[in-house]
């Protein structure tokens, strides 16, 4: 991948991150924030969240199963948006909202099933967090519709599945750019050994035209003594007979 991709990747995950950082602070009711600034962080959140999800995918190559995974992370997300949007009953809203953990945790499960995450380890365990981010919301969201209490709450289980999900998008991000920082480092040494090369085939080539080759020196003497001799021969024709 080249710097300019891995530039845009990283900021593609920093936006997942900052996606869900937003929902979080628009779940979080000790902040006290107006009603309004919580629904707009949760919906600017969601939004967000498309963006970034749908990205990330298309760095994702064929129909692996991390790549349909994170597709349908966005597609929930899109669900939030429509429901937000369309929807003006909020019992309904909020159900719909419930389907989306349901489907980031199944969109969840389907990235782990792909073999190549497990081989990085911040991937990993960043899914599962996330996972388990979305399934303590639905939780809390599940509680909000049985309870007696106005939808317009909202339980703790909701801000802590919020969190939680923040952390496990921080860290698939930071092993990004861990991984990136030591991929260029890599790429810094093997350009450095390159250079090395380079200079030592230079100076060797530096060397051998600046020493004289003595074996052409050697042949351009007999040729100048035959020379010589034949020119003597033609003077003085007498030697042939001496």
């Amino acid at each position: 991948m080249g710097a300019k991709n891995e530039t845009l990747k990283l900021t593609t995950l920093f936006s997942v991150v900052l996606g869900k950082i937003m929902i979080a602070l628009g779940l979080t009711p000790s902040l006290g924030l107006p009603k309004e600034t919580q629904q707009s962080l949760f919906f600017y959140g969601s939004l967000v969240q498309i963006n970034g999800d749908a990205l990330d995918a298309e760095f994702l190559r064929g129909d692996s199963p991390d790549k349909i995974g994170t597709q349908l992370q966005a597609f929930g997300y899109v669900l939030v948006i429509y429901a937000f949007i369309v929807l003006q009953d909020q019992y309904k809203r909020l159900k719909v909202f419930q389907v989306n953990n349901f489907m980031q945790v199944l969109a969840g499960v389907i990235i782990l099933s792909d073999r190549n995450v497990w081989k990085k380890n911040y991937l990993a365990i960043g899914n599962i967090i996330i996972i388990l981010g979305n399934f303590i919301m639905a939780l809390g969201r599940n509680d909000r519709l049985r309870s007696i209490a106005p939808l317009a709450y909202i339980d703790p289980l909701e801000t802590r599945g919020g969190w939680t999900q923040a952390t496990g998008a921080a860290i698939i991000f930071l092993g990004e750019v861990e991984k990136s920082m030591r991929n260029k480092k890599v790429e810094k040494g093997v350009q450095k050994n390159l250079n090395l090369e380079n200079d030592k085939e230079g100076n060797k080539l530096k060397r051998t035209s600046v020493i004289p080759d003595k074996s052409c020196s050697v042949v351009k003497e007999e040729a100048l003594f035959h020379h010589t001799l034949k020119d003597l021969m033609k003077k003085s024709p007498l030697l042939l007979y001496n």
